[in-house]
């Protein structure tokens, strides 16, 4: 039964570009990585790391995974041709979206405001701070990241995920030549957001459910009467988000407010390479999720667990891989990326190399 509703053929299709699109990203991250590092040095790339980290909790405590909210529900619209029904689904993902990004401007207003010289902020540089957060916040793109894996066009979801890396690469060379300072890395950083976004969008717009999105008009009550177990998806999935709040930017938060910028600099460096080296699990785990949505509406309980249990297996074996690779070659990894002045990191990305292993 479960061999005509999951394909491995799929996943390993999916698992394909998403590689693809992760191997640019892990090499150019490593590039324009290593050119904050030894532009910026430990203390300057620590107070640069503050800032994205604030920035980032805001936006971890409040999103919504609407990607997943798609996929999970979607795919039954599709397959029973309810267009309206698929419509006012994006719509309310969408307006999810907008919500939490004007929430998020609310509190990363106040946390700012509030906290800027625990984050090694000045105060002519506050505003521009806002300004990125407020940009970090308005880059809306799980919805259309939820459209592009529904519809298996992990091809194009590839291309715009490569935005990201690929734009930082080129502004932080720019950076480096023409204004070496923290301001221009945040702005580098801000642009690369935006034109991620763009390039998710416009992928999404060429499926055409965009016009459906747009003509949909939102029944809130009578999605939840149909679907009673939404709330509850929704919660567990932005539950989920916060837990990885806790376990990545809130710990460089407080590093930095009580050892300063040069630790939170050591620190988001391991972070971001242990992160870079462990991320082939989770990438396993993403491409399997439509074909396990697909498989869980006709498979038996017996059976789902048992292609769950060759996942896990399989993204446990690449987890322990790298992580024999970063206790082996993980000094020189940081020398190479950074430079000697980031060697102190070294225990540090151990320790997370086998917490992301484990995660």
């Amino acid at each position: 039964m479960i061999g005509s509703t999951f394909s491995f053929g799929s996943i390993a299709r999916n698992l394909g570009w998403m590689l693809s699109s992760r191997g640019i990203q892990a090499i150019l991250s490593l590039i324009y990585l290593g050119i904050a590092t030894r532009t910026l040095g430990i203390e300057d790339f620590g107070r640069l790391a503050l800032i994205l980290g604030a920035s980032r909790a805001v936006v971890t405590l409040i999103a919504f995974p609407t990607w997943r909210v798609v996929i999970q529900y979607g795919m039954k619209y599709l397959s029973d041709d309810d267009n309206a029904g698929y419509g006012r689904l994006l719509r309310i993902c969408a307006i999810m979206d907008i919500g939490s990004a004007l929430v998020g401007m609310i509190i990363s207003t106040i946390v700012i405001l509030c906290f800027y010289s625990f984050l090694g902020i000045t105060t002519g540089q506050v505003p521009y701070v806002l300004i990125f957060s407020f940009i970090l916040l308005a880059s809306l793109r799980s919805t259309a990241l939820g459209i592009l894996r529904l519809r298996d066009l992990y091809s194009n979801a590839a291309y715009a995920d490569c935005t990201t890396a690929i734009v930082r690469c080129i502004g932080a060379v720019l950076a480096m030549w023409f204004s070496p300072d923290v301001m221009s890395f945040l702005v580098v950083w801000a642009v690369a957001e935006i034109a991620t976004a763009a390039a998710f969008w416009y992928f999404a717009g060429r499926t055409g459910d965009l016009k459906q999105l747009w003509n949909a008009r939102v029944d809130f009550k009578g999605f939840v009467a149909k679907h009673p177990e939404f709330i509850r998806f929704v919660v567990n999935g932005n539950a989920s988000a916060s837990l990885s709040l806790a376990s990545k930017n809130v710990p460089l938060l407080f590093v930095g407010a009580s050892l300063g910028p040069a630790a939170a600099g050591a620190l988001r460096l391991a972070f971001q390479l242990s992160q870079s080296l462990s991320k082939l699990g989770t990438i396993i785990s993403r491409a399997a999720f439509p074909e396990l949505v697909k498989a869980a509406q006709n498979a038996t309980q017996e059976g789902l667990g048992a292609l769950m249990l060759r996942a896990i297996l399989a993204s446990s074996s690449i987890a322990a891989l790298i992580l024999a690779i970063v206790i082996g070659a993980g000094k020189h990894i940081l020398i190479f990326v950074a430079g000697p002045e980031f060697l102190s990191a070294y225990p540090l990305l151990c320790w997370l190399a086998v917490a992301g292993s484990i995660n």
